[in-house]
């Protein structure tokens, strides 16, 4: 772990702008005040993170309160910015990432700036619990080849694999654990977060899941349906 972030517990979790922004649009960024109070770590992310999710929103008007939701929990303690200078391995994150998939000899862009520091900075740190709801990054680390298949009947083309940076980029996140907003919701569930609804919280936390899916989180509709047989089965 890098020397002047020593302090802070591996337990924490490195968030990405996609998950927090998931939250704040649903207005369930108190799940993660609930949470806290379990953790022996804390949310955390980096500074490309918070340009991405509160400092360039707050210029926008359909996005400022968005965005001021967020730093009223950063400023509450919930959420920490690390300022650790990560710019290198983020360059070499996205150039490795950005370069696994051609398509007729191009390139695929696949990751921008904000996850690929996030990703650097808990390889940085010795985390490996990851907050990313955007589908892309989770599934190049989980599920390349699934992804390679989206990316053709997208495409319509053949897609090119370079194996050597796959190889490279598998070697460097292997130790990452991807969590998206909706296990932090369902978590909370379990935590006695939506009992305040009384009989109707099953219901609360099935429009919660329905909401995160909508502002972006990467839950299908067959997950939900899952969960929620084992929510009324007694099994959460």
């Amino acid at each position: 772990m890098s020397e002047p972030y020593s302090e802070l517990n591996r337990n924490s979790i490195v968030c990405d702008a996609s998950s927090l922004i998931s939250l704040a649009e649903g207005c369930m960024l108190d799940v993660l005040s609930l949470l806290h109070q379990y953790m022996y770590g804390d949310f955390i992310y980096p500074r490309t993170v918070r340009y991405e999710s509160i400092e360039h929103p707050l210029n926008m008007k359909e996005h400022s309160l968005r965005a001021l939701r967020l730093m009223d929990y950063e400023h509450g303690g919930v959420l920490k910015v690390v300022d650790l200078d990560v710019t290198r391995q983020m360059k070499d994150i996205m150039n490795i990432s950005n370069s696994i998939f051609k398509v007729k000899g191009k390139p695929i862009k696949l990751v921008d700036p904000g996850e690929a520091a996030q990703v650097a900075l808990a390889i940085e740190l010795g985390i490996s619990n990851i907050l990313i709801d955007e589908r892309t990054m989770r599934t190049l680390i989980e599920a390349p080849f699934k992804l390679k298949k989206h990316l053709e009947r997208e495409f319509k083309k053949d897609i090119y694999v370079e194996d050597r940076l796959l190889d490279r980029l598998l070697d460097l996140s292997e130790n990452l654990k991807i969590i998206r907003s909706s296990e932090l919701v369902i978590l909370a569930y379990e935590k006695g977060y939506f009992d305040r609804y009384g009989e109707h919280k099953q219901d609360a936390l099935q429009s919660a899941l329905y909401t995160l899916k909508f502002s972006g989180c990467s839950i299908s509709f067959e997950e939900i349906d899952e969960i929620m047989r084992e929510v009324y089965a007694g099994k959460l």
